[in-house]
């Protein structure tokens, strides 16, 4: 049976509009199996995601068989660079029925794109690269990925094929690293610290200064963000398809995870005049510290400010008892200096995890 299609610009009164929506922010968590059921994109997220992509062109779709939802998708216009779409907030049933249903709504998406003009679709991204964007990639084709995380892109392993099938191919590869560090030994945490010791110090002789998160102090969390949204927005403004968002909405998405007590290793640099200039989001996760963001304003950059947060990091990480540090997300020509070379880390093991950022041509 062929799934039935509902298009949001085919809906004309509130009410169709409102049920379309609900509809299509609850139905994540009932498409997936476990154990990719606790990782699927929450209520609040998707509304989050749609008002904000309902402001700009955009197309939303709805597949379903019985009454029941087979897949979801929202095609958007991209604020970041002319005549480019992205393709988000998709999630499709397992089997047969769910790649029918993908095949079905990935040629309309492609349609609409081409009748906006776009020249070229970029998948998956949840409006910009603030939200959740690439998708994970399975260790062998239709494998599960093995421990999965809150803080990383996930999804079922066949959600990637399915977009490979429909001709995106890779516009940018990421990756995790796992370093497992032994207590003892040639090469150990301590070694890390002292190795990125030489960087700080470098720093604090040349007028920067540096602090410490503390997520109970309110008030100073929310001095930081209003510093922290510019810095980001600076710091980040070449990635691709980077596009600034109101500080509203930066708050939202980092006041939560910043308040947490696990954010204790998270650090910042200032410069001589007191300016914000430098910043490191790392965290607790149960024996593990994550280095999630590293942002360095433009005109301090060559000072090795990045390494000498990492070492502030690293030395709080020693002191809470952490041997074993995950680098992540990181555009896998983009390694960071004191993460970079395995082979100069004797004994210590190195997992890695792949991401990948597709596109396609909009017109074959």
């Amino acid at each position: 049976m062929s799934p039935t299609l509902i298009r949001w610009s085919a809906l004309s009164s509130e009410a169709e509009r409102t049920d379309f929506l609900e509809r299509f922010a609850r139905c994540a968590e009932d498409l997936r199996a476990p154990p990719y059921r606790e990782h699927a994109p929450s209520v609040d997220y998707t509304t989050t995601v749609l008002r904000l992509a309902l402001l700009r062109p955009s197309e939303l779709f709805l597949a379903s068989a019985n009454n029941d939802v087979l897949v979801r998708a929202a095609v958007m216009q991209c604020a970041a660079r002319d005549q480019t779409g992205v393709l988000g907030l998709y999630e499709a049933a397992p089997g047969p029925e769910g790649d029918a249903a993908t095949r079905v709504i990935l040629d309309m998406a492609l349609a609409w794109a081409s009748s906006q003009g776009m020249q070229k679709l970029f998948a998956p991204v949840d409006l910009n690269t603030w939200f959740s964007y690439r998708f994970l990639v399975p260790h062998e084709p239709g494998s599960p990925p093995g421990a999965l995380h809150g803080w990383e892109p996930t999804q079922p392993p066949e959600y990637i094929e399915r977009f490979r099938r429909h001709g995106f191919e890779e516009a940018e590869h990421y990756q995790t690293q796992v370093f497992d560090f032994p207590r003892s030994g040639t090469y150990t945490v301590r070694d890390v610290v002292r190795h990125t010791g030489t960087a700080w110090h470098a720093a604090t002789e040349a007028g920067f200064r540096f602090q410490r998160l503390d997520p109970d102090d309110q008030a100073d969390l929310t001095a930081l963000l209003d510093e922290l949204h510019p810095l980001c927005l600076e710091a980040f403004r070449e990635n691709l398809l980077f596009e600034p968002v109101p500080i509203e909405i930066f708050v939202g998405l980092f006041r939560d995870v910043l308040a947490r007590p696990e954010a204790k290793l998270t650090h910042w640099a200032r410069d001589a005049e007191g300016r914000l200039v430098g910043f490191v989001f790392a965290f607790r996760q149960d024996t593990k510290m994550v280095v999630k963001t590293v942002a360095v304003a433009p005109g301090a950059r060559g000072q090795r400010l990045s390494t000498a947060l990492f070492h502030l990091a690293a030395k709080s990480a020693l002191e809470a008892g952490i041997h074993t540090f995950i680098s992540a997300l990181v555009r896998r020509d983009n390694t960071s200096e004191y993460l970079g070379q395995a082979h100069a880390m004797p004994g210590v093991t190195v997992s890695p995890r792949e991401y990948v950022l597709l596109h396609r041509s909009v017109r074959t």
